[in-house]
């Protein structure tokens, strides 16, 4: 049986189309190495899609980590995923992504412009370090910034 370690480190929304609802957004997790995921999906319901995201993480990393492993041994074939504090980790994924759909909410509601609404939405972001919490947008995050720092992870 393996055990792997893995920590969410960053969830950040790079791109929002406000005339279809796409949000963009990029997961920095580790497992011992930093992976960057990047998906497009329209939020519909916050908390499905936070405990999908966590899932499919936790099953990301057992077909990673599960390949090779000894197959005659009965539990070596098992790869045992924790998250440090796993149920605040769901907790706080699902917040993220239900802030950004009361954004976007409230900024179809008032008459903003399209630009000052992407503005707005693009560069939300939470840090899992305990040190911060959900973010508002930086003003200087400008996107040559931001493929430099994902490219400096591996991706998967």
């Amino acid at each position: 049986m393996k055990t792997i370690q893995v920590k969410f480190k960053k969830i950040e929304v790079n791109e929002y189309d406000p005339l279809t609802g796409n949000v963009t957004y990029t997961l920095i997790i580790n497992d011992g190495a930093d992976k960057a995921i990047r998906r497009t999906l329209v939020i519909q319901d916050p908390q499905e899609t936070g405990l999908a995201l966590v899932n499919e993480i936790k099953q990301k990393m057992k077909e990673i980590h599960g390949k090779g492993m000894d197959s005659d041994d009965p539990i070596g074939g098992f790869v045992n995923i924790l998250m440090p504090e796993d149920d605040d980790t769901e907790e706080r994924v699902v917040k993220f992504f239900s802030s950004v759909a009361s954004k976007i909410g409230s900024i179809k509601r008032s008459s903003v412009a399209r630009v000052d609404m992407k503005r707005q939405i693009e560069g939300m972001k939470i840090i899992f370090d305990g040190s911060s919490e959900e973010l508002p947008p930086k003003k200087d995050m400008t996107p040559s910034k931001a493929v430099r720092m994902i490219g400096k992870t591996s991706q998967f």
